[in-house]
């Protein structure tokens, strides 16, 4: 039972759940200072999914405030490069 109530699996891990929750800065202040500890005791195996998600956390933060450059059509048109075999009519 206490296995479910603190997510950690048998070998003594938190879940790959907790650590996103964790990485969005969500969840309990209990759960966020459990999981503190655990990283804090040194813990190899948890520590790169943290920075794993903490680095996808950064990036999603990035994209909002991304912006494509003046003069750039938000969604190519037929001169697009991908639009087909050169010389195609497109239809």
């Amino acid at each position: 039972m206490a296995e479910i109530e603190t997510g950690m699996t048998r070998e003594e891990h938190f879940s790959e759940e907790d650590w996103v929750d964790f990485a969005r800065q969500q969840g309990s202040m209990e759960q966020h200072a459990r999981l503190a500890r655990h990283l804090d005791g040194g813990c190899e195996r948890c520590r790169p999914t943290v920075e794993f998600w903490q680095a996808v956390r950064g990036l999603a933060g990035q994209e909002a405030s991304y912006r494509p450059p003046e003069g750039s059509s938000a969604r190519p048109g037929r001169s697009s490069r991908f639009g087909g075999p050169k010389g195609s009519s497109g239809g």
